[in-house]
């Protein structure tokens, strides 16, 4: 009985001891009572083995009674008192290290605790700096946004007044040139860039002397060195204006410019450049100078006429006196001549009165040209002065064997025309018809068109040259054929004519071909009652002579 109870509480002890090792090792794997480890695992190790020897024995004794039961329960006894004893020992170490755990746990919760209040009360005062920190940042963006807006509205506007100024800079018709204190090329527009032959790109940035050459008339440099242009500026804070200068473009050829400078300056009113403009005065200059040539030539025509009108006056009255002499002595009024005597008179004659023929045209052309001429319109029997002027040169026409014909419409209105007027074109035209006709006529046509009234005088003469048809109407101008050698007039009769009649407010032309003859047409207002009338006192032959040789001469 003793056996059977010292083998079970054998195997319980074995049991237990088994489950305290593996508590044990179970810490020891933990971590835990580091400062008991080896020994612990040294008791472990006897305990083990000696509980094993025990079992090993007990086994043995159940099949091999070497010993007595009562010493091996003994044994198991001692050796089990001794492990209840170690036991409760490693136990009271192990509740020890507990509560010093446990303790220590406490304590580091405390702490932990503590340090987490004073970690999140620090993230808290950090987390509201930093959230007022954000709120700074946010607004310090917002302004940052306004200012980059601001920024950007003005960088367009200053955009926009940099175009504008450009396209100011490129309309501009003068050369535009600026330049930095170092004299360096800023500014170059499009002007400039026609009058020198230089290209924006390639001047910007360089010395403005390095690339012109400007010098005054008198060929002294006055792009750098003494005479320097921007220097002077620069010194003297004032503009200067250069009235001809010369620039040499890219080509090297001399271009006549008006020039002036002037300083940039800043808000403080420092210097800080120099603004040059100069514009290409080659046409002014050419136009300088054919208003000087005009001017000597109207010099010289003045004087012209002056002498014209003169000599012309001075003239007509030897030359009307000579006539008259001539005229008597051809009608024997000094007694009979010889037939020879006679010739020479009669030629004599004619030479006097085409020398007072033509006295008459440039006296006439000296008023036209000084405006004296005076034109009286009113109302005209255009019929009447025409049939008038038909009886004056019938003889004329007869003595050349021409027949003068003249078929007016039956009810031809009147025109609003100078009657002294009429009658000198009306003789220049049907005179110079009869002095070019060697065979047929001449005849006079009225037509109405329009507002107007065209008179034509068509002859059947040598006719006029197409090349000659344009300048028919021009001073002196003299178509160039056998006949009108022989019938040489003074070339001014179609010019008064034509100057006449565009001073009524008519129109004059003609068409002619060579050898077939020409025909003159000229048109006058019809008179409708509406016209503007202007009063003149009427004059009789002799008052109108007295008033011509009272106007002042030429």
């Amino acid at each position: 009985m003793i056996a059977e109870i010292a083998i079970i509480l054998g195997i319980f002890i074995m049991i237990y001891g088994a489950y305290i090792c593996g508590k044990v090792f179970r810490l020891i794997k933990k971590g835990s009572h580091t400062h008991n480890r080896w020994w612990i695992i040294i008791f472990a190790l006897i305990f083990l083995f000696l509980f094993g020897y025990i079992g090993y024995l007990l086994l043995l004794s159940m099949q091999f009674p070497l010993f007595d039961p009562n010493i091996l329960v003994g044994i198991i006894f001692f050796f089990g008192a001794i492990y209840v004893v170690i036991s409760m020992k490693l136990i009271f170490d192990i509740f020890s290290e507990i509560l010093g755990f446990q303790e220590e746990t406490k304590n580091y919760a405390e702490n932990l605790e503590r340090i987490v209040d004073e970690e999140t009360k620090e993230l808290r005062e950090k987390s509201e700096n930093l959230t007022q920190k954000v709120e700074n940042l946010s607004r310090s963006r917002t302004a940052m946004i306004n200012i980059l807006e601001d920024v950007d509205e003005m960088a367009k506007k200053l955009a926009e007044e940099k175009n504008k100024d450009e396209a100011i800079l490129e309309s501009i018709g003068d050369a535009v040139l600026a330049v930095d204190l170092d004299r360096r090329i800023i500014v170059f527009n499009k002007a400039a860039q026609e009058i020198t032959g230089f290209s924006e790109r390639s001047v910007l940035g360089k010395v403005y002397s390095e690339v012109l050459k400007f010098t005054d008339t008198k060929r002294e440099v006055v792009s750098c060195g003494k005479n320097c242009m921007v220097d002077q500026v620069y010194k003297t804070g004032k503009s200067f204006y250069f009235e001809e200068m010369i620039v040499k473009n890219k080509k090297g050829q001399q271009i006549p410019i008006a020039d002036s400078v002037a300083p940039i300056k800043d808000n403080s009113g420092k210097i800080i450049g120099a603004i040059m403009t100069f514009r290409d005065i080659r046409k002014e200059l050419e136009i300088e100078k054919l208003k000087a040539e005009s001017q000597a030539m109207i010099e010289v025509e003045k004087t012209r006429r002056e002498f014209v009108s003169v000599v012309s006056h001075e003239l007509r009255t030897p030359m009307t006196g000579i006539k008259g002499w001539l005229g008597m002595l051809l009608d024997g009024e000094a007694g009979k001549i010889n037939p020879k005597v006679k010739q020479y008179l009669e030629e004599a004659y004619k030479n006097n009165e085409r020398l007072l023929t033509l006295i008459e045209d440039m006296l006439s052309v000296s008023r036209i040209e000084q405006g004296k001429t005076v034109i009286m319109p009113n109302k005209m029997d255009l019929k009447f002065v025409v049939s008038e002027m038909i009886e004056d040169f019938e003889l004329q026409a007869e003595n050349k064997g021409l027949e003068l014909k003249y078929s007016p419409p039956k009810d031809l209105p009147a025109v609003y025309a100078d009657v002294n007027k009429v009658k000198e074109v009306l003789s220049n035209l049907l005179g110079n018809a009869i002095k070019f006709t060697n065979k047929g006529g001449v005849t006079v046509e009225n037509e109405i068109l329009g507002k107007n009234i065209v008179t034509y005088i068509e002859d059947t003469g040598t006719g006029i040259p197409k090349r000659d048809l344009k300048h028919i109407f021009e001073k002196f101008y003299q178509v160039e054929n056998p006949l009108s050698r022989e019938q040489q007039g003074s070339g001014l009769g179609l010019y008064i004519t034509k100057t006449l009649v565009e001073n009524m407010g008519g129109e004059i032309w003609v068409r002619s071909r060579a050898g077939k003859g020409t025909t003159f047409a000229f048109g006058l207002p019809i008179y409708t009652g509406k016209e503007s009338k202007k009063e003149e006192p009427s004059m009789s032959f002799i008052e109108r002579v007295v008033k011509e040789a009272k106007e002042p001469r030429g």
